[in-house]
């Protein structure tokens, strides 16, 4: 990976890192606790699967446009360009947004649907945010990107803490506290990007929204695909297991900050790097890279969550949460190296590919799920979305070549294994001193590992 992209990489993850860190640090330390201690476990598996009904509504309705306009800002690097894709693509939005509504109405006429209302607010609102954010990004606003994230925890927790704390209106206020977040977001960033001046008369065009769509939609197919790949297997349990389910789930976001910090800030240098003849061995630094970020994150939030586990979830029940976390982990990793690959297919423009990959480790979830179900209960579920991921980051790793090789770091994953065993351990057998000595130990061995990271940021900041 040239110096001045590797520089450019890492200045975009400190970036993205802040908001990240922060946002999540936010939304996992406050909401954590007041969601267990004011829902039962029920009204939080009913409010998750809310949530991610949403999330397979969102691509579906607005063909994922947002990932067409970040794509071809990049093919284009005057200002002027740049704000034509995004004109159109946002044209695409509101009439995606007019159709969804019209949809939504006739639905609830036919039949009565639960929280019609929260579904299609959430559904427009974080499409909204996601078009915005995305073309923040194409014009290297990345600070602006984080603080939306940002507005939005401090937002979330706030309105959260009055609807549920306060006025005591249970999953109805969650909702509504959502909803409101996002609309501080969506506003927040409308201010900052300065959107007006992409809007000149003849900025449409029929052809530029064709291509939008053409390059946008397989992706919507896969993000489906995808949904049903990490969410179908809730339906499948109890509502209290899907309480535990989405506790244990909050908790393993924390690896998250390190997937998306990677994968937004790994996105644009891919974009950035698709025409070049190398981009093999940039592809190839970027993915192991990228296994080194997540093992070490894996390491280190094992024995952090046990410790921090009895202050965030302060209710009575959701024990069972605390036992599919490690699970929980390993499949989150498992998916962000296979959405790290999607990337690379998308960079090379090659998005119907990444769909009938999420298919079959669709096909593999649901035969692991339905097998392991009776025996192993709530675990299945994590259990079948990991072979998922497994059987998914497999085949894509083949059908790169022989265009683009990536050479994996077989070494650092033997040793990340080594190390992930007497970890385990000591999460599920270990007492509180031990899991603080695990912490301090896994923290000071990733330091070593990913000094290739930081390091770099120190000496730049000393040298100043």
């Amino acid at each position: 990976m040239p110096q001045s992209k590797s520089a450019g990489m890492v200045k975009s993850m400190f970036i993205y890192m802040a908001g990240n860190v922060l946002g999540k640090l936010i939304t996992t330390v406050f909401m954590l606790p007041l969601l267990t201690k004011t829902l039962s476990e029920w009204e939080l598996g009913y409010y998750d699967l809310v949530l991610v009904v949403t999330n397979v509504i969102i691509p579906t309705a607005f063909f994922s446009v947002w990932d067409g306009v970040l794509r071809f800002s990049f093919d284009r690097p005057a200002l002027a360009g740049k704000e034509k894709v995004f004109a159109n693509g946002f044209l695409l939005f509101l009439l995606s947004y007019a159709l969804t509504s019209v949809i939504a109405f006739l639905a609830g006429l036919v039949k009565s649907i639960d929280d019609l209302g929260f579904i299609v607010m959430i559904v427009t609102l974080q499409a909204g945010v996601n078009i915005l954010q995305y073309y923040g990004r194409a014009l290297k606003k990345n600070l602006v990107f984080a603080a939306s994230g940002l507005i939005y925890a401090v937002l979330v927790v706030a309105f959260n803490y009055f609807f549920l704390f306060v006025s005591y209106m249970g999953v109805q206020g969650a909702l509504t506290a959502y909803c409101l977040a996002m609309s501080g977001e969506f506003l927040f960033l409308i201010c900052a990007i300065k959107i007006t001046p992409a809007f000149r008369v003849g900025s449409a065009s029929v052809q530029l929204m064709r291509r939008l769509i053409k390059f946008s939609f397989p992706l919507a197919i896969n993000a489906v695909f995808y949904w049903f790949l990490t969410a179908v297997n809730r339906f499948f349990l109890p509502m209290e297991d899907n309480g535990n389910y989405s506790v244990a789930m909050r908790l393993a976001n924390g690896l998250q900050i390190f997937t998306n910090v990677f994968t937004l800030a790994w996105q644009e240098s891919a974009f950035e790097s698709a025409n070049e003849k190398g981009r093999s061995k940039t592809y190839s630094r970027g993915f192991n890279l990228y296994c080194r970020v997540l093992g070490c994150g894996l390491l280190v939030l094992l024995p952090l969550i046990n410790l921090v586990f009895p202050f965030f979830v302060r209710g009575g029940g959701f024990k069972e949460s605390k036992g599919i976390i490690p699970m929980f982990l390993f499949f989150t990793a498992l998916s962000a190296l296979s959405a790290f690959l999607g990337t690379l297919y998308s960079a090379e423009k090659r998005t119907v590919t990444v769909i009938w990959t999420t298919l079959l480790a669709l096909g593999a979830d649901l035969i692991v799920l339905l097998l392991f179900l009776k025996p192993l209960g709530l675990l299945a579920a994590p259990v079948a979305t990991s072979a998922g991921f497994a059987v998914m980051l497999i085949v894509r790793l083949r059908l790169l070549r022989p265009g683009i090789k990536i050479c994996v770091d077989f070494r650092f994953l033997a040793l990340f294994a080594v190390f992930m065993v007497p970890v385990t351990l000591v999460y599920y057998k270990g007492e509180t001193g031990l899991n603080l000595l695990m912490l301090l130990a896994v923290g000071g061995i990733s330091l070593l590992l990913l000094k290739a990271i930081w390091l770099p940021v120190v000496k730049r900041i000393l040298n100043r």
